[in-house]
């Protein structure tokens, strides 16, 4: 039985290959635990959504040059 942490491997490897549906998935896992952290941080739900909006696209502009090193893919969500 493979890993979450394996699973998330192969979804980004297949995202960075241009897949959209494993695009989509990632955006479905983290995009919640994003938008919480900026509402947290500016307190406006419509601002927190458009920073989330903007984390997410540039996932996908910097997805090719994406480095596996040992860390959960979140940890480089939250340095975007």
């Amino acid at each position: 039985m493979p890993t979450v942490y394996s699973d998330e491997r192969q979804l980004v490897q297949r995202a960075q290959h241009g897949d959209a549906d494993a695009v989509t998935v990632l955006y479905r896992r983290h995009g919640p635990e994003i938008f919480r952290y900026f509402l947290f941080r500016v307190g406006d739900e419509r601002l927190a959504e458009d920073l989330a909006g903007e984390v997410f696209l540039q996932m996908v502009q910097a997805l090719p040059r994406y480095e596996e090193r040992g860390v959960p893919f979140a940890a480089w969500l939250y340095r975007i």
